[in-house]
């Protein structure tokens, strides 16, 4: 379903991009903006706490308007025109991206530089975009670049070389739930937040369809509507050249991104809730796991991790595994356990039986096949010992 009209009234939550505002985290009730769209003018108005408006000609063939905040009373404008162009999304939100014509902002004048969207998502009418691929994402409120590949029902997200996470992506609903506080990512939101993965269609000929991702908080703790439009992320994969954004050594680093998942290390954690173990954080090790020729086929180490957070189960508890280390900074490593590596065997009846056609836990150590893609010794004893598990408690935590 894809509606390619300019003609409505609709209030705009603003989104402040790092240079021209103040952290999410400190917008509270947030900044609203009042748009009211005509036949052929757009119209910004905003009460509070300065009241200013202003009124351009909207070219009605794409949807796009020119906008110089210098001629209202806007409080610390942007020093050019911006060019803004209206979107629809695949959750009947509406957008409005910005953009420097100029080039003085950026110097590419088709990057954009923020984002506006309307409040409330409706239910996704059209099918989830279940297909990401080393996909770059402009972050709005943090000013940078992220990276995201979903495929397989997972959702992974990161910045190669300092953070990455990966879990389940509801593909129903597309929506995942991401805790920030399970990575070494910078300035991470108190909890956990939803991400809500949409489409934006283009307008006109050169417009093209992006994938936005809108992250909101379902507990209510940053912002009491749930539905709050925290921050959003933009698809700029047809935006950028990668080259002049990073070294080609960076590359390899995204490519292994989405797993974190390298011959050096490869951490899985699984973090209790709070009333369980005194909230510990179980964290191993799965380097060793897996075969020397497994680490040159990139994509079979991602099925590999992929599988493993899809199909792993801990008996009597809830959730998920998480490809990472346990969250270090507040916690302290308390003890050890050698613990099942093949859960409650649905991961290796789901892999070994299907794939590598033996009865698992009777699979043999074979050797591989790599030039088959075909790497069943993982179905075997060797890599199927129990593993060491270290547990990090919380700092503040006195259970025993």
């Amino acid at each position: 379903m894809h509606y390619q009209y300019c003609t409505t009234n609709f209030s705009i939550i603003y989104l402040p991009h790092a240079q021209f505002a103040v952290s999410f985290l400190r917008q509270h009730d947030g900044d609203v903006k009042i748009v009211t769209v005509t036949t052929d003018t757009i119209t910004i108005f905003q009460s509070e706490p300065v009241a200013w408006s202003i009124t351009a000609p909207l070219n009605t063939n794409d949807c796009t308007a020119t906008i110089d905040f210098s001629k209202s009373k806007k409080p610390a404008h942007p020093p050019v025109p911006l060019r803004i162009s209206l979107h629809q999304t695949s959750v009947g939100t509406m957008l409005i991206e910005f953009t420097d014509p100029s080039g003085t902002l950026n110097k590419d004048i088709n990057y954009p530089l923020n984002i506006w969207t309307t409040e409330k998502e409706l239910s996704a009418k059209d099918k989830c975009a279940t297909m990401l691929t080393n996909t770059p994402f402009q972050d709005m409120h943090d000013g940078d670049l992220k990276f995201a590949r979903l495929n397989n029902g997972m959702l992974h997200l990161g910045q190669p070389g300092i953070w990455n996470i990966t879990v389940p992506f509801n593909e129903k609903l597309c929506t995942a739930v991401v805790d920030f506080s399970k990575t070494a990512k910078p300035q991470q939101p108190p909890v956990p937040l939803q991400v809500s993965v949409s489409v934006s269609f283009g307008n006109g000929q050169k417009s093209k369809d992006t994938v936005i991702m809108t992250w909101t908080d379902p507990s209510g703790t940053l912002n009491k509507d749930i539905n709050y439009p925290l921050n959003v992320w933009e698809d700029v994969k047809d935006r950028i050249n990668m080259n002049n954004v990073i070294s080609l050594k960076t590359v390899n680093d995204i490519n292994s991104l989405q797993s974190g998942c390298t011959k050096n290390a490869c951490p899985f954690s699984f973090t209790n809730p709070h009333n369980v173990h005194g909230g510990r954080c179980g964290e191993v090790d799965a380097s060793d796991r897996m075969p020397n020729d497994l680490w040159k086929n990139t994509e079979r180490v991602h099925e590999y991790v992929e599988a493993t957070i899809k199909w792993y189960r801990l008996s009597g508890l809830t959730g998920s595994l998480q490809q990472s280390p346990c969250y270090h900074a507040d916690r302290i490593q308390r003890g050890s356990e050698n613990v099942s590596w093949t859960g409650n065997g649905d991961l290796m009846r789901y892999t070994c039986d299907t794939v590598c056609s033996c009865n698992y836990p009777f699979c043999p150590d074979e050797p591989d096949v790599p030039r088959n893609q075909q790497y069943c010794s993982l179905c075997g004893p060797k890599f199927n010992a129990p593993i060491l598990v270290k547990f990090w408690y919380p700092k503040t935590n006195e259970w025993n």
